[in-house]
């Protein structure tokens, strides 16, 4: 337990800082006088936020042409996930229309299908933990085979 000695008595607020994220605290607030202290408040209870930390970039992602209307994409998981990984995002955005489409992936890959011949799409990855998605990866460029 700690105490704060709040140095204006007309002021009735405090900002405690310096707590940890996602712990309970309790709080309890007692008047003093010339007499001495007075009777305490019932305790507060208040847990802090998360810290809210979305995973770091997928590595390694890579794409290749299969056919003329499909690629296969696959990327290693985030260094930093910060928690569990619960997906990621692959977004795709097709030359020279800048139509940009995007799926949500379980895995570390997925092959994109109905695609336009002979035509270049850039591709990209973001991990998905509880407090959302993270950064998205550095964009990699694939052009479909011709007939």
């Amino acid at each position: 337990e700690r105490s704060v000695n709040v140095s204006e008595p007309e002021s009735l607020e405090l900002t405690v800082s310096n707590l940890k994220p996602e712990e309970t605290y309790s709080f309890r607030v007692v008047a003093y006088n010339e007499a001495g202290p007075g009777e305490s408040s019932a305790p507060l209870r208040i847990a802090t936020k998360p810290d809210l930390q979305v995973p770091s970039r997928v590595e390694s992602l890579r794409a290749l042409a299969l056919s003329p209307t499909s690629i296969q994409v696959s990327w290693e998981p985030p260094s930093l996930p910060n928690g569990p990984v619960l997906g990621y995002r692959l977004l795709w955005t097709e030359s020279p229309s800048g139509k940009e489409q995007s799926v949500e992936v379980s895995g570390l890959n997925y092959k994109m299908d109905g695609l336009n011949r002979f035509t270049e799409y850039t591709v990209r990855v973001m991990a998905i933990n509880r407090y959302g998605p993270g950064t998205a990866s550095e964009s990699v460029s694939v052009t479909t085979q011709s007939d």
